[in-house]
């Protein structure tokens, strides 16, 4: 009677989550702000137009706007986000449903509250941002990976990277790994999925993607810094001037050591913690460290990002999912960290769409979120190095 009252509880909850993320959708002030970009795009290459002038502020290799030909091509925009909403609602329940099998049962309730607990969800299905679908993608490549279908992997990373930039970081990651058929495989549909953007749109929308993405890469969005979590966005709220952020001191040399100087100390900090396991190989597959690994390269690969948001983060509670199913024996501290700082995030999620800079707040303040993820990030390169030195018993997982 308990157990069907809590899941009906869940269902409860659920309902009344889908609902206010549509409402807000429709009627909040960033509702569809980043599918109408999506849309719009595949709309101007539908009529032979370069996504990369204009108005629509295209910042995206063109495969994402190219996925949306389809319903650009015979809907309205309005309709074409009601099955854009659906398909990335069941994106997250198919993921789960994946997931789920690597938890015991008594536990696997908790996994289907991580996307209402963790209100970046919210903000991706608000806005329409496609970083839900990078989560899944995410999810199974890792789920590719612990199976032995390496080829399956790349081909998932290669489709990954072509959406976004940042998922590159995993590829240099099995490169490091020396984990060669998921590197051959996503080198393979890399080339294989250029040549597709090209021959649907033509050569000049692919080759001008490069200079927008390299501008977006060194300069982010200046103007949306004050809500940016990842590293970029933390140099520049406390070393550049702004009207929206007061500075700890404006210094453009500070900025970029910091910038610099971290983003070094990150990917330094990944690689040598992924250092200290063997390379991946069919006579040696990944571990449960692979868990705590895979965990820390996507939020580094998060962090030095420079487009950070909070309709950003939903890749994150694959973090903290490896993070809690990796946790020690009898080290409950792991299992409530996994709960409080997707809590925190939440709470940054509502101080930043609340804030008013007037007068402007202090950057150290505002950058509370990237605080979190960075403690997230040092708490599992904490664990590897820890394991390194230290066998400890892990928990014992049921896969049904």
């Amino acid at each position: 009677m308990v157990t069907r009252l809590k899941w009906i509880g869940i269902a409860v909850l659920w309902s009344g989550y889908l609902s206010l993320a549509y409402f807000l959708s429709i009627n909040g002030r960033f509702g569809l702000r980043d599918f109408r970009v999506y849309f719009d795009s595949a709309r101007m290459l539908v009529n032979g137009q370069n996504p990369y002038h204009g108005l629509s502020n295209y910042l995206y290799p063109p495969l994402l706007a190219q996925t949306l030909i389809p319903l650009a091509s015979v809907m309205s925009m309005e309709a074409a986000w009601v099955v854009w909403f659906g398909f990335n609602v069941f994106i997250i329940w198919f993921t789960i449903w994946l997931l789920v099998r690597y938890v015991p049962n008594s536990t696997r309730w908790l996994v289907w509250l991580m996307p209402v607990l963790f209100w970046a969800f919210l903000e991706a299905l608000i806005v329409g941002q496609v970083t839900i679908i990078l989560a899944a993608l995410f999810a199974f490549v890792w789920l590719a990976v612990k199976g032995q279908r390496p080829g399956v992997a790349g081909a998932i990373l290669a489709f990954a990277a072509w959406l976004k930039l940042y998922p590159l970081l995993f590829i240099l990651y099995f490169v490091w790994k020396r984990n060669w058929r998921v590197v051959s495989s996503a080198a393979i549909w890399g080339i294989v999925l250029a040549l597709v953007q090209i021959v649907i749109s033509g050569a000049t929308p692919f080759f001008e993607m490069i200079p927008v993405l390299t501008t977006l890469s060194g300069e982010g969005q200046v103007e949306l810094a004050s809500a940016n979590a990842s590293i970029f966005g933390f140099a520049f709220q406390l070393f550049e001037d702004n009207a929206i952020v007061m500075p700890l001191v404006v210094s453009p040399l500070a900025y970029m050591i910091a910038r610099i100087g971290l983003t070094i100390g990150v990917l330094a900090g990944t690689f040598y913690c992924a250092a200290q396991s063997p390379p991946h190989s069919g006579d040696n597959p990944p571990d449960d460290r692979f868990n705590l690994e895979y965990a820390l390269v996507l939020i580094a690969a998060l962090l030095v990002s420079p487009t950070l948001w909070v309709s950003g983060m939903p890749p994150l509670a694959l973090a903290y999912y490896l993070l809690w199913i990796s946790r020690p024996r009898g080290q409950r501290y792991f299992g409530w960290f996994c709960l409080i700082a997707p809590i925190i995030l939440t709470i940054y999620y509502i101080y930043i769409i609340g804030y008013m800079p007037d007068p402007p707040q202090s950057g150290l303040l505002l950058s509370f979120g990237f605080y979190t993820i960075l403690a997230t990030w040092g708490l599992i390169a904490y664990r590897l190095l820890r394991r390194r030195s230290m066998s400890e018993p892990a928990v014992q997982l049921q896969s049904s």
